[in-house]
């Protein structure tokens, strides 16, 4: 058969109506198509955009692995019931939040993530500021978006304290933290997962564990005895002079940045910036652990966010401090451990 007859045939195929499904002569409305699967997921409109960094851990792993780690996707979700509780200074910072995510960026790039991580077959490590503010939309959606998923989640400073408004005090963060345990996958002070004889080691640094210090010190103490190769995992970066510096960079070099007149040298940033800086105030754990973390033989490599830029540096004598970027603009790493 030469190349014109098979065209004809294709044609004449194509024609008939009963030669092939419905869905494939229709232009449908989305929710009645077939679910996406596999390798065709990195091929869905909300990929552009969307730009895993590779990186390749050398951690001592018995076997390697991979996972996918994001960050500060920052999605702004609330429902009838969350507008019905909220005045007009929620109602206004609600709509200004939607404005400076981006909105549906956000929303879209935290999809293209999960896709990503579907298609390989990849396990997702969030490190914090999943949600831009808590509501009971935001829960509801992440505890959706994320079912059947293998994940763990290192807390944010917009989960603890993220609206206009004061986050949990002392006497009512239990209960909060029980209320976010029921959408997120693991504890949120301390938590562990063994793959491949390493210890992935995920911990509050942002305040929502304030009110049980010694427990949270003691859960992070226990997880190093185990002897095992050691990730830490959490959302404020801890302090180094290099990335002190990269940050007073970025903020003087970006057009209109709201912090460029506040910030002008490593001097003025503070624990909202990064955690534990020289001769600043900040929570007892991240002080705490600023100075035992370097003693730990079996420490390989930390994993944060919170800066929404790609960054790594030694944080101390062969372990390094990797920065993810922010997940609302595309930023992901893919990370192989060996």
């Amino acid at each position: 058969m030469d190349r014109r007859s098979f065209i004809k045939l294709g044609a004449s195929a194509f024609a008939s109506a009963g030669a092939l499904p419905l869905f494939a002569l229709d232009d449908r409305q989305q929710w009645y198509e077939p679910e996406v699967v596999g390798d065709a997921l990195l091929d869905i409109p909300v990929m552009e955009g969307f730009k895993p960094t590779m990186l390749e851990l050398k951690v001592g792993a018995k076997k390697p692995f991979e996972l996918l780690h994001i960050s500060d996707s920052h999605l702004v979700l609330l429902d009838s019931a969350d507008l019905a509780r909220s005045d007009k200074k929620d109602l206004d910072y609600f709509r200004t939040r939607l404005k400076v995510f981006g909105h549906p960026k956000n929303v879209e790039m935290f999809a293209a993530a999960l896709a990503y991580a579907k298609a390989k077959e990849l396990p997702i490590l969030h490190t914090g500021d999943l949600l831009d503010f808590v509501t009971g939309c935001g829960l509801a959606q992440t505890r959706r978006d994320m079912a059947g998923r293998r994940w763990l989640y290192a807390i944010g400073n917009h989960e603890y304290s993220g609206s206009g408004k004061p986050g949990p005090k002392r006497e009512w963060l239990k209960g909060a933290r029980e209320r976010m345990e029921k959408t997120f996958p693991n504890a949120i002070t301390c938590a562990s997962k063994v793959v491949n004889g390493v210890n992935i080691v995920t911990f509050d640094n942002v305040g929502m564990s304030n009110d049980m210090f010694d427990a949270q010190f003691a859960a992070i103490k226990a997880e190093f005895a185990k002897g095992l190769p050691t990730v830490l995992a959490y959302h404020i970066p801890f302090y180094t002079q290099e990335l002190a510096q990269h940050s007073v960079d970025v903020i003087q070099s970006t057009p209109n940045h709201w912090a460029r007149h506040a910030v002008k040298s490593v001097a003025d940033l503070n624990s909202g910036w990064l955690a534990a800086c020289p001769g600043k105030g900040d929570i007892k754990i991240n002080k705490t652990l600023v100075e035992w973390l370097p003693k730990q033989k079996n420490l390989r490599a930390l994993l944060c966010g919170h800066k929404h830029f790609e960054y790594s540096s030694p944080f101390c004598e062969n372990v390094t401090q990797y920065v993810c970027g922010a997940t609302f603009n595309g930023n992901a790493y893919h990370i192989r451990f060996v």
